[in-house]
């Protein structure tokens, strides 16, 4: 091609600027459209091959830029409710915790549940009402109109390390196997997050998880945990001795607003 005729083609077909990738609606990064508006048939060396396209929406191989969202929080069934694990709930808790937990935990360990206040605070077990039949309602005590049978199906447990702001340490979490599809596990999780922040500034929350428990690391991953670093031989009291994997969640400036709103 001739000087002056490229000089021609560039005047009328300036190339445009680079401009990066935005966020569409579906919260994948979508690329824009570089090519001239007067040019709709016309190919320009800008226009974005179909390659460059899904290597910036991400395909099937290299997965999307953007991290995936969190799990929507359903809704607490309405004879579900969260509550403190007070004194006469401790037996429970125990039994709970001896049922889903591999470790075997001290009297001093159940003690502090709900004799330390700080602990207390951060502690959490899920309340499940089970309607009962009309015989049974009708054969209650002294008459009592009490038509429902309440039982402990899941908990947390928590306590604060000494940093500056405190980081909350999750001692444990566990669902009963029949109870896992109603959210649970997360409404618990959030509550005392927000008690945390609320209370004591808390900005990061770490936890143990056995190495062996795939499930529980996938569940914690999905809810914004990363993965820190392997600790051999953390559970000392098994046979025999293994690792844990050390998982944090560092609260971004959404996360905070969304627990003080609470």
């Amino acid at each position: 091609m001739h000087q002056s005729s490229i000089k021609t083609w560039l005047t009328r077909y300036p190339a445009a600027p680079e401009v990066p990738a935005t966020e569409g609606a579906n919260g994948q990064d979508e690329p824009l459209d570089l090519r001239p508006p007067q040019l709709p048939t016309v190919p320009s060396p800008m226009t974005p091959s179909k390659a460059s396209q899904n290597a910036l929406k991400g395909d099937a191989l290299t997965g999307p830029l953007t991290k995936p969202s969190k799990p929507t929080l359903k809704q607490l069934p309405p004879n579900v409710t969260l509550e403190a694990c007070t004194k006469d709930r401790l037996a429970s808790f125990q039994r709970l915790t001896a049922l889903l937990l591999p470790i075997p935990y001290s009297k001093a360990f159940y003690a502090e549940t709900v004799h330390d206040p700080v602990i207390a605070s951060l502690t959490r077990v899920v309340i499940w009402k089970d309607a009962l039949s009309d015989s049974a309602t009708k054969s209650t005590l002294d008459g009592a109109s009490d038509s429902s049978s309440s039982r402990v199906v899941g908990a947390i447990r928590c306590r604060l390390v000494s940093t500056t702001p405190p980081t909350l340490y999750i001692s444990t979490l566990g669902i009963l196997a029949p109870f896992r599809e109603h959210g649970l596990a997360t409404h618990l999780l959030q509550a005392v997050v927000t008690t945390a922040v609320k209370e004591f500034g808390v900005k990061e929350v770490t936890a143990h998880v056995w190495e062996a428990n795939e499930e529980a690391l996938a569940w914690y991953k999905k809810r914004g945990f990363e993965v820190l670093r392997k600790e051999e031989g953390y559970y000392q009291r098994l046979k025999p001795r293994t690792a844990a994997w050390i998982i944090t969640w560092k609260l971004g400036i959404t996360d905070m607003l969304g627990f003080a709103e609470s």
